[in-house]
């Protein structure tokens, strides 16, 4: 055998590419995959394949096989109405048992039980998830409130009382695209008097800041009543709790028991994470008395 045809272990074949580092070795489907699913999470509504496509620069026949594929495996799932693609079962499930296992959300829930219990009433917590604010956990109270509600349940900030806590203390950059989106949503489908202009929004998010609580009763739904507070960690937000029932059932009031056990929950919560004072101070209404400061 002519020695020009003997290769040696690590030589480089000619056309073949240099031998890889071990950090760049891998499934390069697999991190393309990861890319695409990403890319969907992270966008404020459920977007098309071209939409994908552009986002990664990517041909659309390709980004569409790897979209089938995340819709298989239920990371992701395709609403053949609209050719939009939302978060499946499989992904919520995993960004869920991501979120629980954070010592901050653990501490959360065990306060959850005691509030629950003492109100009667259906609790839930939430985080800013990529679509908004989302829920994490929830409890039964005594009484029935016939709402449907499961964990990746993404919420409006203009809708709801806990979406305001969002609205009035997080990031504003990130809740900008979430809030316009909302707001065309409200106002797509609301009747004239009830539809809302920007100046309603600055409105809503001074009382907010004002009282340290959100309240909506009968907004969204006419027999539903809310109340909601922010949970502070050593400089922003991080969790919002709120409180649901039946309009007529408790006193729905920002100065009423529920709302004293409420901000008594969230406050003492914010502590334990380090909550700042100045982040303190943003919340007026005090749990002991219910008086604004």
């Amino acid at each position: 055998m002519s020695s020009d045809r003997i290769i040696t272990r690590g030589t480089r074949l000619p056309g073949r590419p240099a031998i890889r580092n071990p950090e760049e070795t891998g499934n390069r489907t697999i991190s393309v995959g990861l890319k695409v699913l990403q890319t969907v999470a992270r966008m404020t509504s459920p977007p098309t394949v071209s939409e994908v496509a552009a986002a990664l620069d990517m041909p659309p026949p390709r980004a569409s096989r790897y979209l089938s594929s995340l819709c298989q495996a239920e990371f992701l799932r395709y609403d053949g109405r609209t050719g939009r693609f939302g978060l499946g079962a499989a992904l919520i499930e995993l960004g869920m048992t991501a979120v629980m296992r954070t010592d901050s959300v653990r501490l959360a829930v065990d306060l959850m039980h005691p509030l629950t219990e003492s109100t009667g009433l259906v609790s839930i917590l939430y985080v800013w998830g990529s679509n908004g604010p989302t829920a994490i956990k929830w409890e039964q109270g005594k009484q029935y409130v016939p709402i449907r509600l499961r964990e990746g349940l993404n919420v409006s900030v203009l809708a709801t009382a806990v979406g305001r806590i969002f609205l009035a203390y997080h990031d504003q950059s990130a809740v900008k695209p979430v809030l316009q989106r909302d707001l065309k949503s409200w106002n797509a489908v609301a009747q004239h008097d009830r539809r809302l202009t920007m100046k309603d929004v600055t409105s809503i998010r001074s009382e907010v800041i004002e009282r340290g609580l959100a309240q909506t009763v009968g907004f969204n739904n006419p027999a539903i009543a809310s109340l909601a507070a922010p949970i502070f960690g050593p400089d922003r937000l991080e969790m919002a709790l709120t409180i649901v029932g039946l309009i007529g059932s408790f006193d729905a009031s920002y100065h009423g028991q529920t709302a004293r056990a409420l901000k008594a929950t969230t406050n003492q919560l914010s502590s334990m994470l380090g909550g700042s004072i100045r982040a303190l101070a943003m919340n007026r209404i005090a749990a002991t008395d219910g008086k604004t400061a």
